[in-house]
């Protein structure tokens, strides 16, 4: 009887160390040895292959970013949280409003700028930018009051030119006979040009124009040599308003035919000029 055949053995694993002809097995990675299992999976992921491209990497992390670590901000999520006090004074805030130090322009209150300093020290504003918007608003206003300057002076101009008009060879005389009313009244020139500035030249002059003429009606025009003291023309007033009289055509014509009244103004006035 034949014997049985044996079935072949199994080849030996090619894979097995130590067996001849297998391959070698796969170096470790250069991180294999990382105690940090995330840090392992984050640098296998990164794909760095070798300690010098992680290098090169951080390198142009740096470049990127362009500053130091300490100079970095993180930014809160909301608009309204605590951490955005410390990054305003960082940046520049100073530490209380009045560290603003704003300017006001000479004459001008500081009470917009007191209000304008807190509402910037809020809004987290630097010093230096609130510096450049003080320089600004000044500026504005400094323009402002420049253009009412010159439309005050252009809107004086046309009312003194119609007043002139209007009154002819007497205005210097009606002129004057308003100032000295205003200065009866106790009216500095500082007062008589801030009533000017409300009413406007023209209609402050016509004003007290007619103030003087009133004091100056008999028994109330204290300038004919009386002693008392009260509303009179000066020596030069009267001698602008005497001049003034001889050049209107219908007082002149008044005078000349013998009008009473004429004749006492210009006697008076006459008196008052000579320092009588």
């Amino acid at each position: 009887m034949s014997e049985p055949i044996q079935p072949p053995a199994p080849p030996a694993p090619s894979g097995t160390p130590g067996t001849p002809g297998a391959p070698a097995a796969p170096p470790s990675t250069w991180y294999a040895g990382f105690q940090n299992a995330d840090l392992r999976g984050y640098v296998e992921t990164k794909g760095f292959q070798n300690p010098e491209a992680l290098a090169d990497s951080y390198r142009n992390l740096e470049k990127l970013r362009g500053v130091p670590a300490d100079r970095l901000l993180s930014l809160p999520e909301k608009p309204d949280a605590p951490e955005w006090d410390a990054i305003w004074n960082r940046l520049g805030r100073p530490e209380k409003p009045d560290g603003y130090a704003l300017q006001v322009p000479d004459g001008q209150d500081r009470g917009f700028a007191d209000r304008m300093a807190t509402a910037m020290h809020k809004l987290g504003i630097t010093k230096a930018a609130a510096a450049g918007l003080n320089a600004e608003w000044n500026a504005f206003i400094a323009d402002e009051l420049a253009a009412a300057e010159r439309d005050q002076q252009q809107a004086d101009a046309a009312d003194l030119t119609s007043l002139r008009t209007k009154w002819g060879a007497q205005y210097d005389a009606h002129v004057e006979l308003g100032r000295r009313a205003g200065r009866e009244f106790g009216l500095s020139e500082e007062d008589f040009t801030a009533v000017s500035r409300a009413l406007g030249s023209g209609k402050t002059l016509e004003l007290f124009q007619r103030i003087g003429a009133k004091l100056g009606e008999p028994g109330r025009f204290d300038a004919d040599g009386g002693s008392s003291p009260g509303f009179g023309l000066t020596p030069d007033g009267a001698r602008a308003r005497l001049k003034a009289l001889q050049a209107d055509k219908d007082w002149a014509a008044k005078y000349m035919n013998g009008d009473v009244a004429a004749r006492q103004e210009a006697e008076r006035l006459a008196k008052i000029a000579s320092g009588g």
